[in-house]
């Protein structure tokens, strides 16, 4: 007989449940990260990946980009073209209520965006700045790719 699946509780119901436990603090650690997480991201970073999650060494790129921008990692939502939400530039926005959004390896198309624009240039659209480039591993491995990026970045975060 198979097992049931497994019912998952938020965060903020458990530490109701235990309200005198010694570990309160995890609690509300997980509680924080799971608000960070939320809709208070105003800069949207999808890659495109293989997998949910970049690579260690795109990752750690990803964030040498933005400490450049004088941004760091928590400041901004990461998310690869695996997660279903990527399908839709609305979803996305109504989620985050991004600002600005940057597509790595990715076409607007992609996040059924209705306009077309070229690599490195900043579009905006319905209160939102786009940005598409090459694939993140792309971008790594070329100097003349690096440096329209970093151009791009200057104008999107002056």
């Amino acid at each position: 007989m198979p097992l049931p699946n497994p019912i998952i509780l938020p965060p903020g119901l458990i530490a109701s449940l235990y309200e005198n436990v010694l570990i309160d603090e995890a609690v509300a650690s997980i509680e924080q990260v799971a608000k960070e997480t939320s809709s208070t991201k105003k800069i949207v970073i999808i890659a495109e990946a293989k997998t949910n999650a970049l690579p260690p060494n795109q990752q750690l790129f990803l964030e040498a980009i933005l400490k450049a921008c004088k941004l760091n990692i928590a400041e901004v939502a990461v998310i690869t073209d695996k997660d279903p939400m990527t399908a839709d530039h609305k979803e996305i926005n109504a989620h985050y209520g991004a600002e600005n959004i940057i597509l790595f390896g990715l076409s607007p198309s992609s996040i059924a965006l209705p306009v077309y624009f070229p690599p490195f240039q900043i579009q905006s659209f319905q209160d939102t700045n786009y940005l598409h480039a090459p694939s993140l591993e792309d971008i790594e491995a070329d100097k003349t790719l690096k440096v329209q990026l970093w151009q791009s970045l200057k104008q999107l975060f002056p």
